[in-house]
């Protein structure tokens, strides 16, 4: 067991760095909150301590590193800062210094469940998929391609920049097979067992007898396993039975609370072939499409040409599309921050017809409240949620 490092001062090369505490905490790592000396400035420093001869703890050290000094900045994928690595009476003790991020998804969504919520807002869900998406796309579009395969709510990050970030790079691979042969099939068969987790693993990686491929489309199930945790604040399978899984069958839980688009590229994801998976590129284009449009229409449109075809509403589906437009109405629940000087102004529900966005709405309201000479008001629209872009002021 590695001795604490709080309240000690790193140097590595003409930088200093001031660990003030302890923020997590790993099978073979602790992750401690510190700063640079010279302007103080918030970074995260990963410590781990162990023997030389644990070659599983020092190859995913290595395999880290490397990976993250490949690739390129993204604001999407955790910024390695500094390393440092020294081996003394046979133990190897390593630091790496990465950007701070503010916490982590895992840790937003206990928060939610303290609160009895279930699901995270579609916005934010939206808003986590596509960083997530896009980082891992960038990966995915290297030769060869990086694959993650440690994609779960714990290794996703809120940055300082207001974008979710992916790390732990501790179990990322090149390797892909076209197929697991009786030459190979020992091998793939451990590096699946030491390398990723059984929860998150892809039906490919389960079923190592099937003729599907194994390669970067194993981050896209993960991410499946992601999306569907933050919706519904549980995993999507039985620990026990591994038969769904494998064959992709997901249980949904009835509900309105997200848009049938959403649900239905959850449910693409969960595509037990890889063949027929869609690609991170495809994930975040998507994504992006259910993020900007306010028509259902042009988003269907616009997922259809990014090579989602199936994705299209059915005509029988029992959710309308109003129920999909119900974030864009929100302003008859909408909220005034009360006191004499409001004492005129009229509750104002949701415009009807051709104004069901919010920016038709706040102008209406804008107009109104100029009309009576009300100052200093403040509207709360959209979600009221503790997530600030949730949050609109007007």
């Amino acid at each position: 067991m590695a001795s604490s490092l709080i309240g000690k001062v790193i140097k590595i090369g003409d930088s200093k760095y001031k660990v003030m505490k302890e923020i997590d905490k790993g099978s073979s790592s602790t992750i401690y909150e510190g700063y640079l000396d010279k302007d103080r400035s918030a970074v995260a420093i990963k410590h781990m301590s162990f023997n030389i001869s644990q070659t599983e703890i020092y190859e995913s050290y290595v395999k880290e590193v490397a990976i993250l000094e490949e690739i390129e900045s993204h604001h999407n994928v955790i910024k390695l800062i500094d390393k440092k690595a020294a081996v003394s009476h046979g133990k190897m003790d390593v630091i790496l210094i990465f950007e701070f991020c503010i916490q982590s998804l895992a840790r937003i969504i206990d928060s939610r469940k303290k609160k009895h919520e279930n699901g995270l807002p579609e916005q934010f869900i939206l808003k986590i998929l596509f960083d997530i998406s896009k980082g891992l796309s960038y990966m995915h579009q290297r030769e060869p391609p990086i694959i993650h395969r440690d994609v779960r709510i714990r290794n996703i990050l809120l940055g300082s920049d207001g974008n979710y970030k992916i790390c732990n790079f501790g179990n990322s691979t090149k390797n892909t097979f076209s197929a697991v042969t009786q030459e190979n099939f020992s091998r793939v068969q451990s590096d699946i067992l030491n390398n990723t987790r059984e929860t998150h693993r892809a039906p490919e990686q389960l079923d190592l007898h099937s003729t599907y491929p194994i390669n970067e489309k194993v981050d896209v199930w993960a991410l499946a396993v992601v999306l569907y945790s933050m919706m519904f604040f549980r995993m999507p399978f039985s620990k026990v039975d591994k038969s769904n899984q494998i064959e992709g069958i997901v249980s949904f839980p009835q509900t309105k609370k997200y848009s049938v688009q959403l649900q239905r590229l959850c449910k693409k994801l969960f595509e037990p072939n890889p063949k027929k998976r869609p690609s991170m590129s495809e994930i975040y284009r998507c994504v992006e499409s259910l993020q900007t449009k306010a028509n259902v229409t042009n988003v269907q449109r616009q997922v259809s040409k990014g090579g989602f075809s199936d994705f299209e509403e059915d005509k029988n589906d029992d959710n309308s599309s109003d129920d999909d437009l119900q974030k864009y109405k929100t302003a008859q629940d909408t909220l005034i921050d009360d006191n004499d000087a409001f004492k005129n102004i009229k509750r104002v529900g949701a415009i009807e017809g051709s104004d069901k966005d919010f920016t038709g709405f706040a102008t209406k309201m804008s107009a109104s409240l100029s009309k009576n000479g009300t100052k200093g008001w403040v509207l709360y629209a959209t979600e009221n949620s503790s997530f600030p872009p949730q949050i609109q002021y007007i």
